[in-house]
């Protein structure tokens, strides 16, 4: 389970030094993805298919958001990233410009998968000022409010 968010910055080619505690549970078989908020997701193999089986059971011939929603994770993925020896990643640029990545970013580890924020954007956009308010606005399954 990736936990925890790491500053850390990218490098004149577009690469990033994956942080050695993500490592190992990245394993060799990576992809990276775009994702809904403007930061970009990296996956292990294995969890990148489990979500993607989740969104394909939700897109039927009739639904057309769900396809719309499909489409866009998997048009935006790209699954022929490999980490050098260094534990480096080689960034798309397609990728770097959909979250306006620039030298400065923040890596959050989400469960399944990290994601990475410009850390401009991030600091910006993600104060947590206001998370209990917002706490309080979601509603689980099978149930109200939180």
């Amino acid at each position: 389970m990736f936990l925890g968010t790491i500053n850390h910055t990218l490098d004149t080619k577009g690469r990033l030094i994956i942080p050695q505690k993500y490592r190992t549970q990245l394993g060799e078989d990576l992809v990276i993805a775009m994702g809904q908020d403007g930061c970009l997701n990296l996956y292990p193999r294995a969890a990148w298919e489990d979500s993607i089986r989740f969104l394909k059971d939700l897109v039927t011939f009739n639904d057309a958001n769900a396809r719309e929603v499909y489409r866009f994770y998997m048009g935006g993925a790209d699954d022929t990233i490999e980490m050098d020896k260094q534990g480096r990643i080689l960034i798309p640029a397609s990728h770097r410009a959909f979250a306006r990545l620039d030298k400065e970013l923040v890596l959050v580890g989400v469960g399944d998968f990290i994601e990475i924020w410009d850390r401009h954007i991030y600091e910006t956009e993600h104060t947590f000022q206001n998370i209990s308010s917002i706490s309080r606005q979601i509603t689980l399954p099978g149930s109200r409010e939180v």
